[in-house]
């Protein structure tokens, strides 16, 4: 891939997943630099960035990422980050040139109109016991993101990694963005997102399954579906070589319509 003027490069915006921060961007922030201006940012409560008790809808969570969209820019987002980043896309369409969505989802638990998801008892007792247990929680959640991986290992040290003392995120952020979690259903908001957008997916993901994305890349109005197979949940994590060329074609084109034409 070679390197483009700082008039090409195209800027890219990364949020992390749930209970993650931005530095588990940094392979993605390596591999593009040749081609795009890339920022990860903390959300709330996580990383560097202290938690807002003010904070109380998704609408609230989405806008803390807006400093970062003063100049419109293509916004990625990894599960909770993928969320994030539609209800950005909607809501401030201006500010979004596309979307890049990793192993994210319309609705993050099951119900009866919608099997593509994890049980609301396996989030509603994350959030029961995260206050009293955090490291507890953070080390089953590490668990359901590594089933589906054909090399688990690598992506255990990668996502280990990035959950050092200073990085751990704060509990009354955690317990927050699970009852979000519990209760977000973006189905009926899919229609109203316009930006040419990016869906990744992996086909042994336990949290956000396969369907989901394909559920994904068939709503929203400009999508093209990316799946990476042998992976979990962070698929986008242990396997970016395989994601490269397509995320370089997406963030340099027009719409997904034309890179399929």
């Amino acid at each position: 891939m070679s390197a483009l003027t700082a008039s090409q490069r195209p800027r890219l915006v990364l949020i992390h997943g749930w209970a993650q921060h931005a530095g588990i961007w940094q392979v993605w922030r390596d591999r593009l630099a040749p081609i795009a201006d890339v920022t990860a940012v903390d959300l709330p409560g996580h990383g560097g960035k202290p938690w807002k008790n003010a904070i109380r809808s998704l609408d609230a969570l989405a806008d803390s990422v807006l400093p970062a969209l003063e100049q419109p820019a293509a916004l990625g987002g990894w599960s909770l980050g993928g969320m994030i980043a539609m209800n950005l896309a909607r809501r401030h369409p201006s500010r979004v040139s596309r979307l890049v969505l990793c192993n994210t989802t319309p609705r993050f638990v099951a119900g009866h109109d919608w099997l593509h998801a994890v049980q609301p008892s396996l989030v509603e007792g994350f959030r029961r016991r995260v206050s009293e247990n955090p490291e507890r929680v953070l080390r089953d959640f590490l668990s359901l993101q590594l089933r589906g991986e054909s090399d688990s290992r690598q992506t255990l040290t990668l996502l280990r990694s990035a959950l050092t003392d200073q990085n751990r995120p704060r509990a009354a952020a955690l317990e927050f963005t699970l009852s979000l979690l519990a209760q977000t259903d973006l189905r009926d908001e899919l229609a109203a997102i316009a930006p040419p957008t990016l869906v990744i997916a992996s086909d042994g993901d336990a949290i956000t399954p396969l369907a989901a994305g394909e559920y994904l890349a068939r709503q929203l109005p400009d999508a093209r579906l990316l799946t990476v197979t042998g992976c979990g949940h962070a698929g986008f994590l242990s396997r970016p070589e395989r994601l490269s060329p397509g995320i370089d074609e997406f963030l340099g084109g027009d719409s997904v319509q034309e890179m399929a034409s």
